[in-house]
């Protein structure tokens, strides 16, 4: 591989999805998502640790944290940067088609050498990936389920911004503004809270919704259920407390007045 060899827009694309899928602080060479992108791009895992590092100095979350010696990327990564913020979901969507694409190529050259090994051995073929004969439109829905659940997940540390809970097998990205309701806001993590299930499930049901100044509002239907222990520490110990906040895209404040004022039981 050359030294000094240009960054593609496929590339710089895939450096910006995982961007927002790694906290803060972890864009180093030895970690394993960063390594996986490497392998898949045929670059090192330094140098794409240092294009998200300059994907950083773009961030207003960095810029109003005062962090300084960050680089930014070059022209194609800043209008790349800024296409992102006009039309968040054609970007999402475009990145998350190329890491399946890359991904396939990436089986099929596996299976031509398994095939190769083998020596005219039998050997069941391997099953097609999920999604090869998807619709446009489903192929759409699970691409971008999946990067809101890994961007939420990364942006909140993998812990629920209630409670703290920090086992990702029971942690749900939870949209503020419903899926089904708006469209617009699918893929937005503006629009999203890392949830464990009981809150999730509490959220999604107006039992618990959160204020401008992001602290918990439990309903006053939950006041039926006391005094119960089990409702006690699940949810009232909650009441009033500030949320865990994320390392980037805090909760939209208009989101979180539409589910009070619309999804929340007073």
């Amino acid at each position: 591989m050359a030294r000094g060899r240009l960054w593609t827009r496929e590339e710089l694309l895939l450096a910006l999805n995982l961007y927002y899928k790694i906290p803060f602080g972890q864009f180093h060479h030895r970690n394993p998502k960063v390594i996986e992108l490497a392998n898949l791009i045929g670059r090192t895992s330094n140098s794409v640790a240092m294009q998200l590092s300059n994907f950083a100095a773009l961030d207003p979350y960095h810029q109003n944290r005062g962090v300084s010696g960050l680089r930014p990327p070059g022209k194609l990564a800043q209008q790349l940067w800024a296409d992102a913020q006009d039309d968040w979901d054609s970007v999402v969507i475009e990145s998350e088609k190329i890491l399946d694409r890359l991904a396939q190529a990436n089986v099929d050259k596996k299976i031509a050498e398994d095939a190769s090994s083998t020596r005219g051995k039998y050997k069941p073929p391997l099953k097609p990936p999920v999604g090869a004969t998807e619709t446009e439109r489903s192929t759409k829905v699970r691409l971008g389920q999946r990067f809101f659940r890994q961007s939420i997940m990364a942006n909140y540390r993998e812990r629920c911004c209630v409670c703290g809970i920090p086992i990702p097998e029971l942690l749900v990205a939870s949209h503020i503004v419903p899926w089904k309701d708006r469209e617009d806001l699918r893929l937005n993590p503006s629009n999203g809270l890392c949830l464990c299930a009981l809150h999730d499930k509490a959220f999604d049901r107006g039992f618990l919704t959160i204020d401008n100044d992001y602290a918990v509002i439990i309903s006053s239907k939950v006041d039926d259920y006391m005094p119960q222990e089990g409702v006690n520490k699940g949810l009232m110990i909650y009441r009033e407390q500030k949320i865990l906040l994320p390392d980037r895209f805090l909760p939209d404040k208009t989101f979180l007045e539409i589910h009070r004022e619309e999804y929340f039981v007073v």
